[in-house]
C-alpha cells in the first residue's frame, strides 16, 4: 500500500481530461486501495470521487465511482508492502467479487472482508458508493475471526452489523476533521465492532465453551507452529479431548485443523521471505515455522502464492 505523506487525502476525476480520467482513477486506486490492474473500459470518460485517510496503519476510504472491473494477481500481491485486510462496505449500487474460488455479490448495506495476500477480481457494473477499512494483519487486531470469515458476505440491515455500518459510514464521512493522531481509539473501536460482527455469524451449532475451547486451540497453535510434531492427535491429547472431537470443532468453522495449522505456517514463512532483515536460508526459515521437509515446504508455498519461496525472495 502506497505510504501518504498527508493525513487526509482527497482525489476527484474532475481534476483530469476526459481521456486522462480512467487511466488517474486506476494510478488513484492502486495508491488507495492497494495494487490492481483495471480492465480496459470502452470510452474514455469516467468520473470518480474518493478521500482517504490513515490513522496509524489502518487506513479508511470512501470511494464513488463509475463501473470498472480489475483484478490481484500474484505481481500486484507481491508490489505490496504489508499484509492487510479489506472490510468492504457497500452503500450504493452493486459489486461482484470472487475470491478463493467464493463468489460474493454485495449490494447495499452489505459488508464483505477479503484477504490481500490472495488473487481477487471485482467487478462493478453500475455507479456505486462504498467505504474500505484496510486492516494490517497485527496480533493486536482479531485477525484470526477476520482470516476465517473471508469471502462472506455480511446483511448489515439489523443487529450488530447495522452498527458496524453506522459506524463506519459516520467514520467516512468525519475523515476530514478527526486528527489522524487523535483516532486511535477510534481505530481500535472500528476493528472491535468489525470483528463483533463477524464472530456473530459463527456456527450457532458451537456453544459458547466450544467456541472458546477452539480460540484456546488456535492459540496453542500459533504459539507451537515451529514443533514438526505439531499433530492433530498432539492438540487433541492436550486439551484432552478426542480427535474425533477437535476435527467436529474445527469442520464448524468452515476449515480443518491441517488446513489451519499449514496456512498459518506458509503465511509465517512468508513475512520471514519477504523481510530484508532476515538473511537465514530459505530452509532454515522453513525449518523455523515448522515444515521439515524443504521440498515439501517449496510445493505448498507455490500451490499457495503461485511462484516458488526462492522467487518470491528474489523478487
Amino acid at each position: 500500500m502506497a505510504v501518504q505523506s498527508e493525513p487526509w487525502l482527497s482525489w476527484t476525476s474532475a481534476d483530469y481530461r476526459e481521456i486522462e480520467q480512467y487511466d488517474a482513477w486506476e494510478a488513484a486506486l492502486n495508491d488507495s486501495h492497494l495494487r490492481w490492474d483495471l480492465s480496459r473500459r470502452q470510452g474514455s470518460s469516467f468520473t470518480g470521487l474518493m478521500g482517504l485517510k490513515d490513522f496509524g496503519g489502518l487506513r479508511v476510504v470512501r470511494c464513488d465511482c463509475s463501473p470498472c472491473s480489475g483484478h490481484r494477481a500474484s505481481r500486484q500481491i507481491r508490489a505490496d508492502g504489508g499484509e492487510y485486510f479489506g472490510a468492504l462496505l457497500l452503500l450504493d449500487g452493486q459489486e461482484r467479487v470472487r475470491q478463493n474460488g467464493h463468489d460474493a455479490l454485495l449490494r447495499p448495506q452489505s459488508l464483505m472482508i477479503w484477504d490481500s495476500t490472495k488473487e481477487i477480481d471485482f467487478a462493478v457494473d453500475s455507479r456505486i458508493r462504498k467505504i474500505t477499512v484496510f486492516i494490517p494483519n497485527r496480533p493486536s487486531y482479531q485477525v484470526a475471526s477476520l482470516r476465517r470469515h473471508c469471502g462472506e458476505v455480511i446483511d448489515c440491515a439489523r443487529g450488530i452489523p447495522a452498527v458496524v455500518a453506522s459506524h463506519l459510514t459516520t467514520l467516512a464521512g468525519e475523515l476530514e476533521s478527526i486528527d489522524h493522531l487523535a483516532g486511535a481509539p477510534t481505530v481500535d473501536l472500528t476493528v472491535e465492532l468489525i470483528a463483533a460482527a463477524l464472530d456473530a455469524r459463527e456456527d450457532q451449532s458451537l456453544t459458547v465453551a466450544q467456541r472458546e475451547l477452539v480460540a484456546a486451540i488456535e492459540s496453542d497453535i500459533l504459539e507451537n507452529l515451529a514443533d514438526t510434531e505439531l499433530t492433530p492427535a498432539v492438540i487433541a491429547q492436550r486439551f484432552s479431548i478426542s480427535k474425533r472431537y477437535l476435527h467436529l470443532l474445527f469442520a464448524r468453522t468452515d476449515r480443518t485443523v491441517c488446513e489451519f495449522i499449514t496456512g498459518n505456517r506458509l503465511e509465517r514463512a512468508r513475512r520471514e521471505l519477504g523481510s530484508m532483515a532476515t538473511g537465514e536460508s530459505i530452509t532454515a526459515i522453513a525449518g523455523r515455522v515448522g515444515f521439515g521437509d524443504p521440498a515439501h515446504f517449496s510445493r505448498l508455498f507455490k500451490q499457495r502464492y503461485g511462484v516458488s519461496p526462492r522467487d518470491f525472495r528474489r523478487r
